[in-house]
């Protein structure tokens, strides 16, 4: 999954995971900005369908995150 900001501002979005199957639970691999246009942040995060997860993103900048089962 992804997401870009094609914005000269600062934005955010939230990923809802209720599109996973229920009772399992999952890795999410997401790569979003860092501190400045010339970073990025790497999280490993446990998600379930029951999340949400905020995610912040720079002007002109993006996300990407990959998902498998645990």
């Amino acid at each position: 999954m992804g997401g870009i900001n094609g914005e000269n501002q600062p934005g955010q979005t939230a990923i809802d995971f209720g599109f996973l199957p229920k009772e399992k639970r999952y890795r999410l691999t997401l790569m979003a900005d860092g501190d400045h246009n010339m970073a990025f942040r790497e999280q490993y995060i446990t998600v379930t369908t029951k999340d949400n997860l905020p995610v912040k993103w720079l002007p002109q900048g993006g996300f990407a995150g990959y998902i498998e089962e645990l």
